[in-house]
């Protein structure tokens, strides 16, 4: 990822500035009061800090600064989570930022033109720029980083990973446990309750559909006097009897059958008419027969009717009781077995639990040991490294260092010993910070507490190269990195500058040519007068533009034949130094 191209427009003394940086080491140089640390306040104020209207430009009623970053080259991952988790659209190649800083209503921020609070801004600004100025927003001078930088060093993302893994796997088994113990909190409550209720339903017998039968059953029996009247009027009818002197429907269906058998010997027409009333007469006989049984099985016992009616008055108050029908009471009375065979597991359960989250905190405790072992050792060597750095950028009697807070013993931490448990956190048992002492003798304090900010900015070059090909952060800024600096200690700062730049986009401002002369895009910043007014801009140096102004800056605009010879021969030593290098 680098940055492409930056636009700024009422500006402090800035009119309007295009620049296209470029791949590798930027460097900006000009004359003081040029505004060339303006350009750099333009990406802090985007990203960073907070403006106000003495940032704009006189008689403009408002700033723009836009910053356009290309995702050809390596991205943070950061950039993406924080796209799908703010819900922002981006294009794969090109990321816009853009700035209204107004004199009157509230600021603009906006991403690919869409419009964001500014803290989503400071989000991306952390994770794509490195910006040392007075202001300091370096991820190196906050504590917060240190852990996540060292591990990147001493590449432990593989344990760190399975200690993430692992850490999940035991937060959910403690998330479980913490259910489960706050159900036994209720549990022989609930489980006389679940209890009472299964022997409810359990004694009364349900039976699917059972209420709608007893209805049918209820009818029956409350109309069965009834029922037994007409049936057996009926019966006469079809059959006769006793009790009646009428002719039943079967004799008289005899009598015409009688009468079509003769008709049938005079006219063979009429055979069908005596098969017809044979089958009528079958018919009738059958419908007899069957209501006869009909009648003598109709049940007009009263205590049958009792016991029907009492049952259904016990299911419509348990209907009414449990609010379900009796589907409902037979699904839910075998829910309640069920929940009651959980709770009544509970104990077991937690005693299950308890030992796996005691076997998983023990492996846990594995895996931050062997990060613990890997951090000390990575530790070690970064301190090596970044003290043979500040060696080489003559500060040698600046010493760095990384502290490992001690240990915080917790009861319901991790084991790491037998007698000994420490509490931890996503990351493990380790709390570090970055530490230097500038002086010989002086304690060693927290990198924000170094002196100056030359002093800063140097430190921040040596640890910088220390962790070139391990930190992620792919633009980083230098300003008043040459504060204090003599010539030879300036050439040393531009090949680390220089050498830095072969992993970032670096983009310092200096004022020593010793430094500028390692530039792979130099570019110069100055102050011109448009319409009674005075206006920054930047201009691309190619070699012989670039010559002239590191001989400017060794003596003065009338520079001597000598001061441009120096320039140049800056210039050869600085190419051949990085040509080798490059090899």
């Amino acid at each position: 990822m680098e940055l492409k191209e930056l636009r700024i427009k009422s500006l402090g003394i800035i009119d309007e500035l295009d620049w296209q940086p470029g791949l590798g080491l930027n460097i900006i140089t000009g004359e003081t009061g040029a505004g060339k640390s303006l350009i750099i306040e333009a990406l802090d104020l985007l990203f960073f800090s907070k403006a106000d209207e003495s940032s704009i430009r006189h008689g403009s009623n408002q700033a723009i600064i836009e910053a356009y970053f290309s995702l050809d080259h390596p991205t943070p991952a950061a950039i993406y989570t924080l796209f799908k988790e703010r819900a922002i659209e981006y294009d794969h190649n090109e990321l816009l930022v853009e700035a209204q800083i107004r004199r009157q209503g509230r600021s603009i921020y906006r991403i690919n033109s869409i419009v964001v609070p500014k803290s989503v801004l400071g989000e991306i600004g952390k994770a794509i720029i490195d910006m040392h100025t007075q202001s300091q927003h370096l991820a190196l001078f906050d504590p917060a980083n240190h852990l996540d930088i060292l591990d990147a060093f001493g590449d432990i993302k593989d344990t760190k990973t399975q200690f993430g893994a692992k850490l999940a796997t035991l937060n959910k088994l403690q998330s479980t446990k913490k259910t489960l113990e706050k159900e036994a909190g209720d549990t022989e409550r609930r489980r006389d309750f679940l209890a009472y209720e299964i022997d409810e339903l359990t004694h009364a017998g349900l039976q699917a559909g059972e209420d709608e039968a007893l209805e049918v059953e209820l009818h029956k029996l409350a109309s069965a006097e009834k029922i037994r009247e007409l049936g057996h009027r009926l019966h006469l009818i079809l059959t006769g009897g006793v009790d009646t002197d009428s002719l039943s429907a079967i004799d008289c269906c005899g009598q015409g059958l009688m009468i079509a058998l003769q008709l049938s010997q005079l006219d063979n027409r009429f055979s069908s008419v005596v098969e017809e009333i044979t089958r009528i007469n079958t018919s009738l006989e059958d419908l007899g027969h069957d209501i006869g049984r009909f009648i003598d099985e109709i049940d007009n016992s009263d205590a049958r009717l009792e016991e029907v009616e009492n049952r259904l008055e016990a299911l419509k108050t348990l209907k009414k009781k449990y609010r379900k029908d009796i589907d409902g009471l037979i699904t839910y009375s075998e829910l309640a077995r069920q929940e009651l065979e959980k709770l009544e597991n509970i104990p077991i359960n937690l005693e299950k639990l308890e030992a796996e989250i005691s076997e998983t905190k023990i492996e846990l405790a594995k895996l931050a040991i062997t990060m613990h072992d890997s951090r000390i050792s990575a530790a070690r060597k970064l301190e090596s490294y970044v003290n043979s750095e500040l060696s080489d950028l003559g500060m040698n009697g600046m010493k760095f260092s990384v502290l490992f807070e001690k240990e915080q013993d917790d009861i319901n931490g991790l084991p790491i010993s037998q007698d000994r448990k420490l509490a931890y956190s996503k990351i493990g048992i380790d709390r570090i910070v970055f530490t230097a002492s500038t002086n010989p003798g002086e304690p060693l304090k927290p990198l924000h507490d170094v002196a100056s900010t030359g002093e800063a900015s140097r430190f921040t070059l040596a640890v910088k190269n220390a962790l070139a090909q391990t930190d992620s952060t792919p633009i980083l800024i230098f300003d008043e990195i040459d504060i204090g600096v003599g010539g030879r200690c300036g050439e040393v700062i531009g090949k680390k500058l220089w050498s830095l730049a072969r992993h970032h986009q670096v983009i310092c401002i200096t004022h020593l040519p010793q430094i500028a002369a390692f530039a792979d895009s130099h570019y110069r910043v100055i102050k011109v007068a448009e319409n009674e007014r005075h206006t920054t801009q930047i201009a691309t140096l190619h070699s012989h533009d670039s010559a002239t102004e590191l001989a400017e800056m060794l003596s003065s605009k009338n520079y001597s034949d000598e001061a441009m010879q120096a320039a140049i021969d800056l210039v050869r030593k600085a190419s051949e130094w990085k040509n080798r290098e490059a090899k």
